[in-house]
């Protein structure tokens, strides 16, 4: 396409309709800053796609800065802003090619006066293909970000579509994953959870293995010979007989281990029954001290009474359980008679001496002491007795049958037992424990003879205890063989479990494993792409190289600063100098002057290249941020050769 003439109106620096004549092989527009230059590439620029480089970047940095800035701030009709171009087309037909700006800022496309959406019956497809080499767009492309610069070169090159391709594939795969149907994603949570479960179990490790290497087939078959190996035959329907036998397993369940007991070899040596010897102590001790306290205490006398122990004893109990709230009732005699006089003698009959008193402190503090002595003791047979077996498996037990069974189960009855008196015995002796820690705290002297017999009770049935422990760990373990054979753990039973709900579920595995190699597809699909781009964009770079380097040339004949050449990756692109023969980078080196030749050079070639779609060519101040030298070398040789190339 050839631009033979150009209309503007009321768009950027123009107001009213202009007018351009660009039938000439080479036009020059001359004028100051301001004059309007510019505008008329940023016309066609608009013209052809819709909207400009510079105003697409002034909007990422502010929308509201640059909103309006198409029109002409002094336009005022008639009709509203456009440009409008007469062109040749591809096979030298006369078209007009016309787009109107609208209020919003959108616009009204049009080709003979015919409303159309684009121009691609041009063979304009995208906006970096253009005929277009602008001072600002120029300066953009040395700067940008290399993943900017590669999208940029990429669409001048003709590579856009193989990108958008590639840009869509990647795209999705990403909305494949994010709109995954609901199903898939609970396929996916379960093959999550049964690897986890399958894990767990070693006889079904390989399953797993098989599952997370793609191999379902070899996966299915294996959990099959393993779930057949737990199933009484036949089993046609392998999940029912899977789920029967956990059922049965389950009614059958016993965890046996922890009936578990432990032979005693020399009861006396064990620590519950040497401690006894130290409890016997403690109460002789305690005995001493209540001895001493009885001998201490001198009543004194009541008012027309003989001084009597247990009377005084009487008159303590009287004073301790007085009604606070009714002091005058007598707690004996449930009669108002007790006035604070009666109060004060009493108090005074019972009254203890110091020593007695002193004496009385010492066997309470004794008989505390006994406590933490007992909880330790008791401690240490309790670390002796075994779980005994509950009546729920016992049941189990006594269906099993046999001399085994029932010794086992006679022996853990009788272990019951003996247990049932070491209690009833630790009770008594807790009582009495109790009943002297509660008189000695009222200042009474209690009778400790009781308490020495309480704990004489509770030796004895500690020390008859290892008799019937050993009865009962020897019976068990003559019972384990028999146990183990025929009752299921609670091993067996997790076992069925996960291998049903790995049967059972084997159709999500399934379809996690179709949306896993559609995955997988995918991303070979978009590496390929990759690949395949890549590979292109070099070829296609391979063959401008020579004429970017050519038009380089034509703008530095004699320079020991050059252009060498344009590095890309899959997303990347570095524009690439040397300085005397070394390598560097050309953005941050060069001067700007040799910055804008190659930017001039890359776009030149790219404007000029076989198949472009464009025979017109708008070059804005191109020697702008050139010295002298390089101007000449623009204008003797650069315009020279469009000139002669058409």
């Amino acid at each position: 396409m050839r631009i033979q003439q150009l209309k503007v109106c009321g768009f950027r620096g123009f107001n009213e309709e202009q007018p351009i004549d660009l039938s000439d092989p080479i036009a020059v527009f001359e004028g100051p800053n301001g004059s309007g230059k510019t505008s008329i590439g940023e016309g066609i620029e608009w013209l052809l796609y819709g909207k400009t480089l510079k105003r697409s970047k002034g909007d990422e940095l502010s929308k509201r800065e640059y909103d309006g800035s198409y029109r002409n701030i002094h336009f005022i009709g008639p009709g509203v802003p456009f440009v409008e171009a007469e062109v040749q087309d591809l096979d030298g037909k006369d078209r007009k090619i016309r787009r109107e700006l609208n209020k919003d800022e959108t616009s009204i496309l049009q080709v003979d006066g015919k409303v159309v959406a684009d121009l691609r019956e041009f063979g304009i497809n995208t906006m970096y293909d253009r005929p277009l080499i602008l001072q600002h767009t120029l300066q953009d492309f040395i700067f940008m970000k290399p993943k900017g610069r590669y999208e940029v070169l990429s669409a001048m090159l003709g590579l856009e579509p193989l990108i958008a391709f590639r840009n869509a594939l990647e795209a999705a795969r990403t909305e494949f994953n994010k709109r995954l149907p609901q199903k898939v994603r609970e396929a996916e949570s379960q093959r999550t959870l049964l690897l986890g479960a399958l894990r767990l179990e070693p006889v079904l490790i390989p399953v797993a293995s098989l599952i997370e290497a793609g191999k379902l087939p070899a996966a299915k078959q294996h959990l099959e010979q393993v779930a057949l190996g737990l199933v009484p035959p036949p089993a046609d329907d392998l999940l029912s007989a899977l789920k029967a036998t956990k059922a049965a397993k389950e009614r059958a369940q016993l965890d046996w281990g922890r009936y578990s007991g432990t032979i005693i070899n020399v009861p006396a040596e064990t620590s519950a029954i040497r401690q006894l010897a130290g409890l016997d102590v403690r109460i002789v001790t305690v005995r001493q001290h209540l001895a001493d306290a009885a001998a201490t205490t001198a009543p004194e006398q009541a008012p027309g009474r003989e001084p009597d122990p247990q009377l005084r004893q009487f008159y303590q109990l009287g004073l301790h359980v007085l009604d606070a709230a009714h002091p005058a009732n007598c707690p004996f005699c449930a009669a108002d008679s007790l006035t604070p006089q009666r109060i004060g003698a009493l108090r005074d009959a019972v009254a203890e001496t110091p020593e007695g008193q002193s004496a009385i402190q010492k066997a309470l503090a004794e008989v505390r002491a006994f406590k933490p002595a007992l909880a330790s003791q008791i401690a240490e047979v309790r670390r002796l007795v075994p779980n005994r077996a509950e009546d729920a498996d016992i049941e189990k037990i006594r269906a099993i049958g046999g001399a085994a069974a029932n010794a086992f189960l006679e022996s853990n009855e009788a272990l019951g037992a003996q247990l049932a008196k070491y209690g009833a015995s630790f009770e008594r002796l807790e009582e009495s424990w109790k009943a002297v820690e509660a008189a000695l705290s009222t200042g009474t002297i209690a009778d400790g003879e009781d308490l020495a017999r309480a704990l004489a009770g509770y030796a004895l049935a500690v020390r008859e205890l290892p008799a019937a422990l050993n009865a009962y760990a020897a019976n068990y373990n003559l019972l384990d063989p028999t146990i183990r054979a025929g009752l299921a753990s609670a091993a067996d039973v997790k076992k069925l479990e996960r291998v049903a709900q790995a049967v059972e579920k084997w159709k999500d595995l399934e379809i996690a494993q179709e949306y896993r190699a559609m995955d997988a597809g995918f991303q070979e699909l978009v590496r390929e792409a990759r690949a395949f781009t890549e590979s292109k964009q070099k070829q296609v770079l391979a063959s401008r190289d020579a004429e970017i380097r050519g038009w380089y040339a034509m703008l530095n004949p004699v320079s020991d600063v050059a252009y060498d050449g344009i590095n890309t990756s899959t997303d990347n692109l570095e524009l690439l100098a040397k300085t005397y023969a070394k390598p560097m980078m050309a953005a941050p080196n060069l001067s700007t002057s040799q910055l804008n030749c190659i930017g001039l050079a890359v776009y030149l070639a790219c404007a000029t290249r076989k198949g472009t779609p464009f025979k017109t060519l708008i070059i804005d101040d191109p020697v702008q941020s050139m010295d002298d030298e390089h101007n000449e070398a623009f204008k003797k040789q650069v315009i020279e050769k469009l000139l002669k190339d058409g």
